[in-house]
């Protein structure tokens, strides 16, 4: 705690006035690269039901969107929303 009150008390120093300071909240690489591993394969599994979907009955492709929620846990999910 000590630390970030000295950065504070930095933040109000005239030689430091434009600089900004931020927290790294950002997720580690090995998470970052599950969440691409996770929504490449949600976005396969969306073309392969689009296709067989098309293929079979002839119906109109529904636009969808595909979201990664849980990014900074260990098992994040996809998930697929119909966009309007």
């Amino acid at each position: 705690m000590k630390i970030f009150s000295r950065v504070k008390d930095l933040k109000y120093a005239a030689r430091f006035r434009g600089i900004s300071i931020s927290h790294d909240l950002m997720p580690s690489p090995r998470q970052r690269e599950r969440v691409k591993e996770v929504r490449l394969k949600a976005i396969e599994e969306l073309q392969e039901e689009q296709q067989s979907a098309s293929g079979s009955r002839g119906q109109m492709l529904v636009n969808r969107k595909v979201i990664v929620v849980g990014q900074r846990t260990a098992n994040p999910k996809a998930i697929k929303i119909v966009r309007d």
